[in-house]
């Protein structure tokens, strides 16, 4: 499935995050067992990566808080496909932002590039 975070998942991980930004991990917990489990495990990022700090969006165009990244890592996810409807939702430097992110947290991507 797809990594889509709407305004109210954005809004339960800063819940989740206690004020700290925001923790999607605990909204992953879940499916972690299976995802960690695989041999190699791929998500969909549906949105792009906001500016750190925000604002962050939902629906209609979305922008996503960059810790998604952090959490799918700690999920066990190995790898991502970046190409959406939403790929272009914020740009060319949504796109960079969500890349750079996802090389931060060890993620492999395909289907957007910074060029």
């Amino acid at each position: 499935g797809d990594v889509l975070p709407h305004s109210s998942v954005i809004d339960r991980a800063a819940v989740d995050a206690g004020g700290a930004g925001y923790d999607f991990a605990p909204m992953l917990a879940g499916v972690a067992p299976v995802v960690s489990g695989a041999d190699l495990a791929f998500c969909h990022m549906e949105t792009v990566y906001g500016e750190e700090g925000g604002p962050y969006t939902g629906y209609p165009s979305f922008k996503s808080p960059p810790e998604v990244a952090a959490a799918l890592r700690t999920t066990g996810f190995d790898s991502c496909s970046t190409a959406s409807n939403h790929t272009l939702d914020d740009g060319a430097d949504g796109v960079r932002r969500t890349l750079d992110a996802l090389d931060g947290a060890g993620i492999r991507h395909a289907g957007s590039a910074r060029t």
